[in-house]
């Protein structure tokens, strides 16, 4: 192997521009479920579901060059993909909640979807602050929004990662 394509930084690009099959710069659920095959990740749909979610980080359905190089160059990218059947159930349960709050579909909560999330947490006592307070501590990236990852740091950083589904009297 060269000393070229050795080099993390070098090889995470190289990854990502073969990967980004229609070359407008962002990896779709197909182009991620090719990029995870040449890396040697045999995956679950679910898995890679839960992965794609997982990296885009602006939920937006893709994932961006910055979102995979962040991820790629992370020590822990190949955990953030192979997980076990009961981490993949605990991440399945916050996905299916995050999911049911998220109104307009677009992959983040705003303040209005948030008002029933955030009674949802209280009612399952993860959330003992107030709604301001929760909002800060679920925000890392502090653009108003609630993003899937951030809910995801927010229950590993608490040990709590397996978020009760959520009943349809929940969103009211």
């Amino acid at each position: 192997m060269s000393e070229e394509t050795s080099d993390p930084k070098i090889l995470s690009e190289i990854v990502f521009d073969r990967s980004d099959t229609d070359k407008n710069g962002k990896l779709n659920a197909n182009e991620f479920r090719y990029m995870c095959s040449i890396l040697g990740y045999n995956l679950s749909p679910k898995q890679l579901e839960i992965g794609l979610m997982t990296i885009d980080k602006d939920g937006s359905g893709s994932i961006s060059r910055e979102e995979f190089l962040d991820w790629f160059r992370g020590p822990d990218r190949r955990e953030k993909l192979h997980i076990t059947e009961d981490e993949l159930e605990k991440r399945e349960s916050a996905s299916t909640a995050f999911k049911y709050f998220d109104r307009n579909l677009d992959g983040s909560l705003d303040k209005s979807e948030f008002d029933g999330f955030y009674e949802y947490l209280k009612q399952y006592n993860l959330a003992q602050v107030s709604k301001e307070e929760m909002i800060k501590a679920l925000d890392i990236s502090e653009d108003g929004k609630i993003q899937f990852y951030e809910y995801i740091s927010f229950l590993e950083n608490r040990g709590m990662l397996k978020a009760p589904r959520p009943k349809s009297s929940d969103a009211s």
